[in-house]
């Protein structure tokens, strides 16, 4: 005999298998495609960016290209033709580095007119309300170079060459004039294409200027790998007991330097990040409406001595920190 526990049970088990089951709403990150463009992955620093854009897609379940220029072309023409060929393949947004803004910003805004969410990634602070990009993830470049010159002037630096690989980028320039911000006396070397590109004419540019002026007792360099060119350039001129060197961004052997009091310091604007908040900001802009109104700061942080070991530990995990 059914007691009237069971039929009840009995009853709201039947309305329950009558009753529509609850569907997730749709994804609004379905089907998005983000084109990451930035610089070639023989850089350790845009391996980092490119692991930070993969995670943040693998996060967020949309579909990332990494797209670079080769390393042999000019590179403000093969950025423009990368974004005019991402807008033509139809992606849902854009991150991309704003290096050469008289070359690129024609064709990002035209990206943005056709549709295309835009946010600038690592360059192009001061351009990325005028060519309507959603935001701008990076680090405050002048600061760097103020920040990097406190930092040598606290360790007795007066005289400092600061080494411009890539002529022509606003970035490199507001370094070296946010260098001058502290330093008394700051000499600008500029790098051709063929030099950056060369490690021995690059090594011997620097030794030429510590050879024309006995001076300096400082070199300032804008990416990782000059920093080990420049190291060797002191030692080959006999100063590594005078000349104190620093740089922006890492690699293991710039991280092993710092830790060992080879290297003064190394400027830190966590690339990983940028690839990440680079997708992540254009996904939510897509999916929500929602977007930052002020920069994405990402930097500057310094690595000294300190600290160097804590970053060092962090290269078996895929180069996060930038330091393969």
């Amino acid at each position: 005999m059914r007691t009237p526990v069971t039929l009840l049970l009995i009853t709201a088990l039947a309305a329950s298998a009558c009753t529509p089951r609850h569907q997730a709403p749709p994804d609004p990150s379905a089907g998005i495609t983000v084109a990451v463009i930035a610089g070639p992955l023989s850089d350790p620093f845009f391996g980092a960016v490119k692991s930070g854009a993969e995670r943040a897609a693998a996060d967020l379940r949309v579909r990332v290209d990494y797209l670079a220029p080769a390393a042999s072309g000019e590179l403000g023409a093969e950025l423009v033709r990368l974004t005019r060929s991402a807008v033509a393949n139809k992606v849902s947004a854009i991150a991309l580095g704003d290096y050469y803004p008289d070359q690129q910003d024609p064709e990002i805004r035209r990206a943005v007119d056709a549709g295309v969410t835009v946010v600038l990634v690592n360059s192009g602070e001061p351009s990325w309300q005028k060519v309507g990009a959603t935001a701008y993830v990076g680090q405050d470049e002048q600061r760097v170079g103020e920040l990097a010159g406190q930092r040598m002037a606290e360790a007795g630096v007066r005289r400092a060459v600061c080494v411009n690989h890539v002529p022509g980028s606003p970035v490199m320039a507001q370094r070296c004039a946010g260098l001058r911000t502290a330093l008394s006396h700051v000499t600008e070397i500029t790098l051709a294409s063929a030099e950056a590109t060369n490690p021995t004419a690059t090594q011997q540019a620097i030794s030429g200027a510590l050879s024309a002026d006995p001076l300096v007792d400082g070199v300032f360099t804008l990416g990782s790998g000059f920093a080990e060119l420049a190291m060797r350039a002191v030692d080959s001129v006999k100063r590594a007991d005078k000349v104190r060197v620093a740089t922006t961004d890492l690699s293991t052997g710039v991280l092993e330097s710092v830790r060992d009091g080879k290297l003064l310091f190394a400027v830190d604007q966590q690339p990983y990040l940028q690839g990440y908040y680079g997708v992540q900001v254009a996904v939510q802009q897509i999916s929500h409406g929602l977007r930052p109104t002020t920069p994405v700061r990402t930097g500057p942080l310094v690595v000294d001595r300190a600290n160097a070991a804590s970053v060092l530990a962090h290269n078996r995990d895929g180069g996060i920190r930038g330091a393969r």
